[in-house]
């Protein structure tokens, strides 16, 4: 039985693996941290109210900050964020949009049919 930190000695193509006795390697780990820091970010832009302040226009990350009076980089780091995962859309840089997608941070009334 392999305990937390032992070595697998498999051959992975010459590479050595960490895995913990139940066969969970850290990419596991890594998997579940990127998980949780995209539920932050979603839960951060909800309650900022990001989704209703760009609805019908794409809007600049420092104007959003000001009006928010929140960090622009921490904001546009988060929009980035969730632009990669189709969430929002960076239509120039560090200005963005809506997409499907992040209509469901919004209301429920808003929601697409």
């Amino acid at each position: 039985m392999l305990h937390l930190g032992q070595m697998d000695r498999k051959d992975l193509g010459g590479v050595v693996s960490p895995q913990t006795a139940s066969g969970i390697s850290p990419a596991s780990l890594l998997r579940a941290r990127e998980g949780l820091i995209l539920h932050q970010a979603l839960c951060a832009v909800a309650k900022l109210g990001i989704a209703d302040l760009v609805e019908g226009h794409p809007r600049a990350t420092a104007e959003l900050a000001s009006e928010l009076n929140v960090n622009e980089s921490a904001l546009y780091r988060t929009l980035r964020l969730l632009a990669s995962q189709g969430i929002f859309e960076e239509t120039a840089p560090h200005t963005f949009r809506n997409t499907e997608l992040s209509c469901f941070s919004r209301p429920g009334p808003s929601w697409p049919a």
